[in-house]
C-alpha cells in the first residue's frame, strides 16, 4: 500500500514539474525581430517620398504597388486607396496626425486624417502647415491660375492671389496669417485682413506671446524695413529676418549698410562689424537672459571672428562654429556656450572661458540641460571619440557620433547616438543599446528613450525602447516590428558617421 502511495505521488510531482516547465517556457517575453526568409522588400514610389514626424518616432512613405498606382504607409500600415502619384508627406507637431498631396488624373488633391480635399490644378508643398496644437491645418493651392488659401476646410478668398506664400499660425493657435501678391506687389495677410503693398514682404513672424507680428517689407527703390504690427521702422540698404526675445517685450534684427552690419535693437542701432555670423543666418542671433534683454551674436572683425554679448566683444578666435551652428544658450538665460578654433585645434567656450582643446568638436554640441546645471559635448583626440560630460571625459570610446544628443526633461538622463565599427546605436545614461545599420533620433519617454531602428540583416524597420539604467546599472531592451524594411530604406540613407565625415568650416 505504502508503495502504491509512494508511486502516486512521485507520478503528482513529475506530473507538477512538467507543466511548470511548461509554462516558464510559455511565459511572455519581449519580442525580439526575427529575420525574414523570402519575404519580398516593399517598394518605394519614384522619386522616394518620406515623412516622419518631429520626435522621429512615426514615419510614412509612398508605396509602389504591383499595377504602379501608389498607397501611402503610416508606421507600416498601408491605406488601401490608390494614387497615380504622392507629392509630400506631413505629420502634425504632435505626431497623430498626417498630411499629403496625392495626384490622380492629373488634378491634385489634400488629403487629411484619411479625408481628401479634391479637385486643384497644384499644391504648393512649402505651403502646408499644422497648428502649434496640431488641431488646425491650412495650405495653399492653385485653381484656373488663381491661388488659394485652404483653411480649416475653407477656401479664401472667393477672387484668389497671384502668389500665395509663408503660411502660419500664431504660437496660441488664435491667429493665421500668409504674405500674398497681386500683380508685381505683395502684402502681408492676417486674419483675413490685407496690409500695405510692398515690391516685396518676406517672412512675417509671430511674437512668443502671439500678440505681435513683424516682417521685412521692400519698397520702391528697394528701401528696407521692419513692419512692425502694422507700422514701420526706420529704412536701411538691407534688413533681415527679426526675431522676438521669449517675453515678446523685445524685438532685434540685422542691419546692412553699405560694407558694413549691425544690429538693431527696439530701434537702438549697434556697433558696426565688418560681418555679423559667418553665414548671415539669422538664427545665430538671440535674445536671452533673465528679463530678455540681452543681446548675443557673432560678428567679424579684422578678418578675426567673435562673440558680441550685451555690445561686449568676447576673444578673437580663426573660426567660429561650423556649418549649421551657432551660439548655444541655456535655458534659464544665465549661459551661452559655442565652438571655436584657433589653428588646428577646438574647443568649447562657455561665458567666455575656454575649456581644454581638442582635435575636433562634434558637430550639433555642446548643449545644455533644461535646468541649465549639467553641459555636454562630444570631442575628438587622435581618431577616437568621446563624450564630455559635466567637464568629465568618458572613458568609453567611438568611431563616431551622429545627431540627436540629448537631456531628458528632467536633467538627470542624458542620450545620443554613435557609431562602432560601422554599426550605430544609442547609448543611454553611458550604456549602449542593441547595434543597427541606420537610426533615427532618439526620444526621451517616461521610463527610458525610444526610436526608429532599420537592420539589413533581419529586413525589419524596428521601434526600439531603451529602459533607464536599474540598481545593477543594466538597461532593458525592447523591439516591436512595424514592416518589412523598404527597397531602399525609408529612413535617412545609411550615413558615414557625421563627426567624422565633415570638417568645420
Amino acid at each position: 500500500m505504502r508503495k502504491r502511495i509512494w508511486l502516486y505521488t512521485a507520478i503528482i510531482v513529475l506530473i507538477v514539474v512538467i507543466a511548470g516547465i511548461m509554462l516558464y517556457r510559455m511565459r511572455p517575453t519581449a519580442e525580439k525581430a526575427k529575420p525574414f526568409a523570402g519575404q519580398k522588400r516593399i517598394k518605394l514610389s519614384s522619386p522616394q517620398v518620406v515623412g516622419r514626424s518631429q520626435d522621429e518616432l512615426h514615419i510614412a512613405w509612398a508605396q509602389l504597388k504591383e499595377n504602379g498606382k501608389v498607397v501611402v504607409a503610416i508606421d507600416g500600415k498601408v491605406d488601401s486607396t490608390e494614387y497615380d502619384t504622392i507629392g509630400f508627406i506631413l505629420f502634425s507637431p504632435n505626431g497623430k496626425r498626417v498630411a499629403f498631396t496625392a495626384e490622380v488624373d492629373s488634378k491634385w488633391f489634400m488629403v487629411v486624417d484619411g479625408k481628401a480635399v479634391p479637385g486643384f490644378d497644384d499644391i504648393c508643398i512649402s505651403c502646408i502647415t499644422f497648428s502649434p496644437d496640431s488641431k488646425r491645418f491650412a495650405f495653399s493651392a492653385l485653381k484656373d491660375n488663381r491661388w488659394f488659401v485652404v483653411l480649416d476646410g475653407k477656401t479664401m478668398p472667393k477672387e484668389g492671389h497671384d502668389f500665395v506664400g509663408n503660411l502660419a499660425f500664431s504660437p496660441d493657435n488664435k491667429h493665421f496669417v500668409y504674405t500674398a501678391g497681386k500683380g508685381d506687389k505683395q502684402s502681408v495677410v492676417l486674419d483675413g485682413k490685407a496690409g500695405q503693398h510692398y515690391n516685396f514682404t518676406g517672412e512675417p513672424v509671430f511674437s512668443p506671446d502671439s500678440k505681435h507680428l513683424a516682417y521685412v517689407a521692400i519698397g520702391s527703390n528697394n528701401p528696407q524695413c521692419v513692419v512692425l504690427d502694422g507700422k514701420e521702422g526706420k529704412k536701411y540698404e538691407g534688413v533681415n529676418k527679426p526675431i522676438f526675445s521669449k517675453d515678446s517685450k523685445h524685438i532685434a534684427y540685422l542691419v546692412s549698410k553699405g560694407n558694413k552690419r549691425f544690429m538693431v535693437m527696439d530701434g537702438k542701432e549697434g556697433p558696426e562689424y565688418e560681418m555679423i555670423t559667418t553665414r548671415e543666418i539669422f538664427s545665430d542671433v538671440f535674445l536671452f537672459g533673465p528679463n530678455d534683454n540681452r543681446l548675443a551674436y557673432m560678428a567679424g572683425k579684422d578678418q578675426k571672428m567673435i562673440v558680441v554679448v550685451d555690445g561686449k566683444e568676447g576673444n578673437e578666435y580663426d573660426r567660429i562654429g561650423g556649418m549649421g551652428e551657432s551660439i548655444v544658450l541655456s535655458p534659464d538665460g544665465k549661459s551661452f556656450a559655442y565652438v571655436a578654433n584657433i589653428g588646428e585645434k577646438w574647443f568649447v567656450v562657455t561665458n567666455d572661458k575656454e575649456v581644454p582643446e581638442y582635435d575636433d568638436i562634434v558637430m550639433g554640441t555642446p548643449i545644455f540641460s533644461p535646468d541649465g546645471k549639467r553641459f555636454l559635448y562630444g570631442a575628438r583626440e587622435d581618431n577616437k571619440w568621446f563624450i564630455v560630460l559635466d567637464g568629465n571625459a568618458g572613458a568609453e570610446e567611438y568611431d563616431g557620433f551622429g545627431q540627436g544628443a540629448q537631456f531628458s526633461p528632467d536633467s538627470k538622463h542624458f542620450t545620443f547616438t554613435a557609431n562602432k565599427d560601422n554599426k550605430w546605436f544609442v547609448v543611454l545614461d553611458g550604456k549602449a543599446g542593441p547595434k543597427y545599420d541606420r537610426l533615427f533620433k532618439p526620444a526621451f519617454t517616461a521610463e527610458g528613450v525610444e526610436y526608429l531602428a532599420e537592420s539589413d540583416s533581419i529586413g525589419w524597420l524596428l521601434r526600439c525602447r531603451l529602459s533607464y539604467p536599474k540598481s545593477d546599472g543594466e538597461i532593458e531592451v525592447s523591439e516591436e516590428k512595424i514592416s518589412w524594411l523598404p527597397e531602399p530604406s525609408a529612413g535617412s540613407e545609411k550615413p558615414e558617421c557625421p563627426s567624422c565625415q565633415r570638417k568645420r568650416k
